[in-house]
């Protein structure tokens, strides 16, 4: 897991199996481009109270909610939030989602969130929100083909199911 007072900008990071937050920061902003975050125990990406912004990456996988603010704002571009007990969370913050797909979250139909920002403001932009409160595994992959045509939810849920630490998953 990545931790610090501020990540100012994390570029083609890879993180795995993290056993809390996979990106966690309790004051500054968090930025990544062209990353990943995958199988978190906890939040994917998450901040207190700085801002979080993802360009071009990936967070699934995540035992909660994949990005998750207290009060800063949350900016998402041509990224995907899937397999995740609960997408993207924004208690008080400004969410913008511009190309973003926020897909397959509410991982074993716990009933999380596509998004959520409960007192703040969302405006999406040519984004998909779709599927959320399913068991993305209970989603089968239809064909290897899917992954091989460049389908980030078969990608979400092919990692989802590869590096998931659940008994029932295994």
């Amino acid at each position: 897991a990545l931790s610090a007072a501020e990540l100012e900008r994390l570029t083609r990071v890879f993180v795995a199996n993290s056993p809390g937050a996979g990106v966690n920061s309790s004051t500054g902003a968090v930025t990544l481009v062209d990353s990943a975050v995958t199988g978190s125990n906890n939040n994917g990406v998450n901040t207190s109270s700085g801002a979080i912004s993802l360009t071009r990456s990936l967070v699934s996988g995540s035992g909660n909610t994949g990005i998750n603010s207290s009060s800063g704002a949350i900016g998402v571009v041509n990224s995907t939030v899937s397999g995740n007990d609960s997408g993207i969370n924004g208690s008080t913050s400004t969410i913008t989602l511009n190309a973003a797909t926020v897909t397959l979250n509410g991982l074993g139909g716990e009933g999380g969130d596509g998004v959520d920002g409960a007192a703040g403001a969302i405006s999406m932009v040519n984004t998909i929100v779709e599927a959320c409160d399913v068991d993305p595994i209970a989603v089968p992959l239809t064909a290897v083909d899917e992954l091989l045509a460049g389908d980030q939810g078969a990608l979400a849920r092919a990692i989802t199911l590869i590096e998931s630490t659940r008994p029932d998953r295994q």
